[in-house]
């Protein structure tokens, strides 16, 4: 029961009566044939809110509705309400199942729900669209500052504009999501007494799964327990129509830091499974696949008739991983018993011995980019298990994730004699690499890193990441990689050195001018360079697709064609001085960067000038559309000579931060969005802006549509030294091998503007 005060209306609910109800006037007063709703928590506060409605507004003739009023009753009220005698009805939730009114536009929440996708499902009946009715936009009027308001209904009301379009298509998605998980979750109360232990919402199963075949007519959940091992206690939940198991067992034993009779180690067990009719398929997801003796368990519900997924097929979970790089793999020596993991740089080693036939491999896990994303994917052939380190979701999540791997597995036969042939592999560095450095992009750990968490000291004096960059500067005279870390007035050149053999390390990192540089993560001591270089190196990318890390490197087997001369655009750039390709502070007009601004500002509803040290792009562009969110990635690079030509120079460099830009689609908006505010600050205290369309705001707003729309990528290589019917081949494969890097990795086209 609530407290009896606040079955009354308060200060609150009636700002939100007077503004709902002067939005209902004016709606009238412009001849929309509007109706307006108030929502309360029980029959109680709708009461209380039905005398505040009457009060402010008795010549709109306010009605009730609940469950207390009887069937007549209620059926009276609604047909004053059909019938336009009544313009306002203050209920519990809305008006009951079949009853659709398109006239309710205007909705006043008194209190809020507490599900993101029961407040969607609530709000969008009042954006729908009716064309044979004098209708306008919806209106919600509530508290958006309520403290009881947190996560996902804060951000979507931080949206703050274009509800009705927002809305509609949210229906379609979140709230089928968690209108989906609603149904599992009470199928799941419908056997068993696990839902009196734990929350069923809040199951999250990680991306992983035991995958097993299977050839009976229907399951026996129930039979888990033939084969349970013995548990101190345990408890289950069976929904038979959405063929589910959930077990949650607890297990306790002794510590093992003394002698403690009293003492005991708690562990929690789950284990989800979950049977596929049509595909014939048991998926199972444990977090101690042993302790449930997971294969004899399958074995009871299936009645034997079941077989582990195994062999060479598990493998096909890699089937369409662009650039697949082995993060770690374990294989068994043929004809023998030992079994050996290799990680990093050794396995290629590994590798090797596989395709040498004479080690068997067992489990891999690879990183790669998977239609425009990038993915990590991981499986055991032995044990038919398939993983992926992503972040975990519902178990209704877990179902579709499982599935969609079931059909990677079975799409194809496997090919045994290409298994890993298109893994790629480092190798060691004996000698420099031959081609031309044209990028350096950051080591894993920076690359996903929040950047005002990041330090680096040029000497003594610190910069966050986002205002340093590095980029490769040619090669020494003896072949090595000139790398260049810098930020406004500070610049440290290193060489980095093949030292073969005479190094436990074979590399070194030798400063060569400038200050010494640190670099220092969140609490941790600062490192100096060369020790962090260790532990998280920098990838040198180059122009014949290869790239490299300390004192090994990976080539990239691939076809690179030459890029479509007829598809780079021929730009007039009269006007324009293209040697000076920064408008800077001032916005010089003269400027490359300008000029390619004032041809797209109509393109986007968000421009930011992002050039700089640590920069992103030279422009960053965004669009928000009815299905996606474009996200542009431009560079512009000024040009080595007062006239157009074919110099190779003035591609090198754009071709590498054309490259490097990929990391802004594979990290989420937030990061960016963090990014560019923190760069933006820096510029506000000098009294200037980097927003050149748009505000910090709107990108912002941006950032949380990001949550439920996907982000369209596109990168754009802005060069007036570039002479479209001069430039060579070598031009065009540079370009061509760029383009390719970018489809691959973001399924992003690249687009090049030239000179005429």
């Amino acid at each position: 029961m609530l407290p009896v005060e606040e079955y009354y209306a308060n200060e609150m609910d009636s700002a939100i009566a007077v503004k709902a109800i002067e939005q209902l006037r004016t709606d009238l007063a412009n001849g929309m044939d509007h109706l307006l709703m108030a929502r309360a928590d029980d029959k109680h506060r709708a009461e209380a809110l039905f005398e505040l409605y009457c009060n402010l507004a008795p010549d709109l003739f306010p009605v009730v509705v609940h469950s207390g009023h009887s069937g007549g009753e209620v059926k009276s009220r609604l047909n004053a309400l059909l019938a336009k005698q009544s313009k306002i009805v203050v209920c519990v939730d809305m008006l009951g199942e079949g009853y659709d009114l398109p006239n309710l536009k205007i909705a006043a929440l008194h209190d809020h729900h507490k599900s993101l996708a029961v407040t969607l499902q609530f709000i969008g009946r009042f954006t729908r669209v009716n064309r044979d009715q004098n209708l306008g936009h919806a209106t919600v009027v509530m508290n958006v500052a309520d403290p009881a308001v947190e996560g996902e209904l804060q951000h979507l009301y931080s949206i703050g504009a274009d509800w009705d379009s927002v809305l509609r298509r949210l229906s379609e998605g979140r709230i089928a999501r968690e209108v989906r998980l609603q149904e599992i979750v009470e199928a799941l109360k419908g056997k068993g007494d696990l839902h009196n232990q734990i929350s069923l919402w809040n199951l999250e199963p990680s991306c992983s799964a035991m995958l097993f075949k299977t050839n009976c007519d229907n399951w026996e959940p129930e039979r888990y327990t033939e084969n349970l091992p013995k548990f101190d206690e345990h408890w289950y939940a069976i929904a038979n129509e959405e063929n589910l198991l959930v077990v949650l067992a607890v297990q306790a034993s002794a510590v093992r830091w003394g002698s403690y009779k009293d003492l005991k180690d708690t562990n929690y067990k789950i284990l989800i499974a979950h049977w596929d009719s049509e595909r014939s398929a048991l998926f199972v997801f444990s977090n101690d696949y042993k302790a449930f003796r997971a294969e004899q368990l399958v074995n009871a519900i299936c009645d034997d008739k079941c077989e582990l997924v195994s062999g060479d097929k598990v493998f096909n979970i890699f089937n369409g991983i662009e650039y697949p790089l082995a993060r770690n793999l374990g294989a068994s020596q043929i004809g023998a018993i030992s079994f050996t993991q290799y990680f990093g740089p050794n396995v290629t080693d590994g590798l090797s011995l596989i395709e040498a036939s004479q080690s068997s491999l067992s489990n891999i896990a690879a990183l790669g980019y998977e239609n425009g994303n990038r993915v990590i994917w991981g499986c055991s052939q032995r044990k038919g298990k398939v993983w992926s380190p992503q972040k975990g979701g519902s178990i209704t999540d877990w179902c579709d994730w499982v599935k969609r791997a079931w059909d990677k597995i079975f799409d194809s036969e496997p090919d045994p004699n290409n298994l890993t042939r298109n893994f790629l592999r480092p190798v060691a560095l004996t000698e420099p690499h031959s081609a031309y450095p044209i990028s350096v992009q950051w080591g894993e750990n920076l690359l996903t890193a929040f950047e005002d968490k990041v330090d680096f000291y040029f000497g003594s004096v610190p910069f966050h990441l986002y205002l340093v960059d590095v980029k490769a500067a040619g090669n020494f005279d003896d072949g090595s990689v000139r790398l260049v870390f810098s930020t406004d007035g500070w610049e440290a050149e290193y060489r980095l050195s093949l030292l073969g053999s005479s190094s436990p390390k074979g590399y070194a990192y030798e400063l060569i001018s400038g200050p010494e540089v640190f670099i220092k993560r969140g609490e941790a001591d600062p490192m100096t360079l060369s020790d962090y270089m260790e532990i998280d190196p920098v990838m040198i990318y180059y122009a014949d697709g290869a790239f490299s890390y300390n004192a090994h490197i990976v080539y990239v087997s691939q076809t690179i064609g030459l890029y479509d001369r007829g598809e780079i655009v021929s730009f007039d750039w009269q006007g324009t001085n293209i040697r000076n390709e920064s408008m800077g502070y001032e916005r010089d007009q003269t400027s490359i960067q300008w000029r390619w601004f004032s041809e797209i500002q109509n393109d986007y509803d968000v421009i930011i000038n992002d050039d700089g040290k640590g920069e992103s792009a030279d422009l960053v562009g965004l669009r928000v559309t009815d299905d996606h969110i474009l996200l542009a990635m431009i560079h512009c690079k000024y040009s080595e000579s007062d006239e157009p030509g074919a110099r190779l120079q003035d591609l090198y460099e754009v071709c590498g931060q054309a490259q490097r830009c990929i990391r802004w689609k594979h990290l989420n908006l937030t990061h960016l969005y963090y990014h560019i505010k923190n760069r933006e600050q820096v510029w506000r205290s000098l009294g200037h802006s980097r927003f050149l369309k748009g505000t910090i705001k709107d990108l912002a707003a941006i950032k949380e549509r990001s949550r439920t729309k996907p982000i369209r990528f596109a990168v754009e290589i802005i060069q007036p030294g570039m002479k479209v019917d001069k430039i060579n081949d070598e031009g065009l494969k540079l370009l061509g091998s760029t383009a390719l890097f970018i489809k691959k990795t973001t399924m992003a086209d690249l687009a090049v503007i030239g000179s005429k």
